[in-house]
């Protein structure tokens, strides 16, 4: 009788500790805070290089003016800056992807490449906003090769292959 009393206040007390510590407890799941931010931000500091949103617009204009020079091509557009640490965007100027849609230009020699690099950076000089940015021209082959100075020479540590990211910003 003994053993069954002490059993059944032992019995008693592990229930009772259980409902406090659930109760009390680590019942529920501690929430992830969000990392607490400033409420005041600074306008004009801590600027950081930014990708700004596609520029279709441009992108139309750019095609429309290569086709003056008789390149088929499809144009992508996208703004370049830089944000401050309120998020506010300064515009640079606008980067290009053209890729060329005449399949002869496979066939041409880096001299030929060069010589419509040339013609392509002088018809986007018109409408890149408020500069020209970076152009990358893919001749068709798949491949982007980087023009980013005014001599036009193609920096070769920056080709790169198009890929469907690429042609959809």
């Amino acid at each position: 009788m003994y053993l069954r009393r002490r059993n059944s206040l032992v019995i008693r007390f592990a229930l009772l500790f259980a409902f406090i510590g659930a109760t009390f407890g680590a019942g529920s799941p501690a929430q992830a805070l969000p990392a607490p931010q400033s409420d005041t931000c600074e306008p004009g500091t801590s600027w950081v290089w930014a990708r700004g949103p596609s520029r279709p617009d441009i992108a139309q204009k750019a095609e429309v003016a290569l086709k003056k020079e008789g390149l088929e091509s499809v144009v992508v557009a996208t703004d370049y800056g830089e944000k401050d640490s309120c998020g506010n965007f300064e515009l640079f100027g606008t980067d290009f992807l053209v890729t060329l849609q005449n399949n002869s230009n496979l066939k041409l020699s880096s001299d030929a490449q060069s010589e419509i690099a040339d013609r392509i950076r002088a018809a986007l000089l018109q409408v890149g906003e408020p500069q020209l940015g970076n152009v990358r021209i893919d001749f068709g082959s798949g491949v982007a090769k980087s023009y980013t100075d005014s001599s036009n020479v193609q920096n070769p540590a920056e080709s790169l292959a198009v890929t469907s990211e690429s042609s959809s910003t």
